[in-house]
């Protein structure tokens, strides 16, 4: 090899070096840039703890999520505990990337316009905090945000977004009872006009009054006890059909570990707890494994070996034998 061929392939590869730093330490930085500095101070320091309440104030919904002796809850209602600590993971997460525009007139286009915008409001002891959350970035994982008093618009990383655009009852906690059913040995059915009881003894299942239930039912009941979820919830002002059922759980001390009421109807119904003034909606087939007719619960007895029915026996017409009369032969 000629020195004039090695002197070019070392600059060559010199070069090569040069371009892999400038996109290892440029291209992939990860610290903020100039100017973000007031939107970087934003997330100092928010935490459950810190915080005293969170609001959210979108285009068309409004979120209050408060606290009140370390119990948060959104809107008066239980909160979904997994949607709440996502929040602040989402919070610890988020990292200014780059200036967007410090134009006002893109503000609109870009989501963050004062009039359209999710107003994201952390208070704390020393005043509330208001960042604009406004569409999502040049990739999935990106979001355009900015100061109310600031023209400039960053994109942040992270999952904030999808938090902040969350609807009210996606923040609520869908689960209706959570009851321990090892503890369950009384179990009251009001299903429409069928009335049952459901008796544990020992570890077998029967039906007051007599009667055997089937065991995969039975499991199917206190399985929905145990995890009753909802799809949905009811507002002021819906329209409800009529109750159509109740259950009751009891303790061994005859004490009520939960009491759900349902509506009528076929499909999602209605559903209430006892002590919960949500309204829930609940899927139908939920409600029929948790609730079946005593019909369809309970094991039918066979019949008697040697009880089969007995065909009938044609009769002959009155006033005629049953056995063919030969025609008399004429003397």
């Amino acid at each position: 090899m000629s020195e004039r061929t090695l002197k070019w392939l070392i600059g060559a590869l010199g070069a090569v070096v040069v371009a892999w730093a400038a996109v290892t330490f440029l291209g992939g930085r990860t610290s903020a840039p100039a100017g973000s500095s007031k939107i970087t101070a934003f997330f100092q320091g928010l935490t459950p703890k810190e915080v005293a309440s969170v609001h959210i104030r979108g285009p068309k919904d409004t979120v209050d999520l408060t606290q009140k002796n370390g119990v948060w809850r959104v809107n008066g209602a239980s909160v979904d505990s997994a949607a709440f600590a996502r929040l602040w993971t989402d919070v610890k997460d988020a990292k200014v990337q780059d200036l967007v525009s410090t134009n006002p007139k893109n503000h609109a286009r870009l989501g963050v316009a004062a009039d359209s915008t999710w107003k994201l409001t952390f208070d704390l002891s020393s005043g509330p905090r208001t960042l604009y959350v406004g569409k999502t970035g040049p990739t999935y994982t990106t979001t355009y945000v900015r100061l109310p008093d600031q023209n400039d618009v960053y994109t942040l990383s992270g999952g904030l977004r999808p938090a902040v655009v969350r609807t009210a009852d996606e923040w609520r906690d869908k689960r209706i009872v959570s009851v321990d059913t090892s503890a369950v040995v009384h179990i009251e059915v009001k299903n429409g006009k069928d009335f049952y009881h459901l008796i544990r003894k020992d570890s077998t299942w029967i039906l007051k009054k007599g009667g055997r239930p089937d065991t995969a039912m039975v499991r199917n009941i206190l399985s929905e006890l145990s995890d009753l979820s909802a799809n949905g919830f009811y507002h002021p002002g819906d329209s409800l059909p009529a109750e159509g059922g109740k259950i009751v759980a009891l303790n061994g001390m005859g004490d009520t570990l939960t009491a759900i009421t349902v509506g009528a109807g076929e499909g999602d119904r209605w559903a209430r707890a006892r002590g919960d003034s949500s309204i829930y909606r609940v899927a139908g087939y939920r409600v029929d494994r948790m609730m079946p007719k005593r019909t369809v619960l309970e094991v039918k007895k066979p019949a008697p070996k040697g009880s089969a029915a007995k065909k009938p026996v044609a009769k002959a017409p009155a006033g005629r034998s049953s056995a063919a009369k030969k025609p008399q032969k004429k003397g």
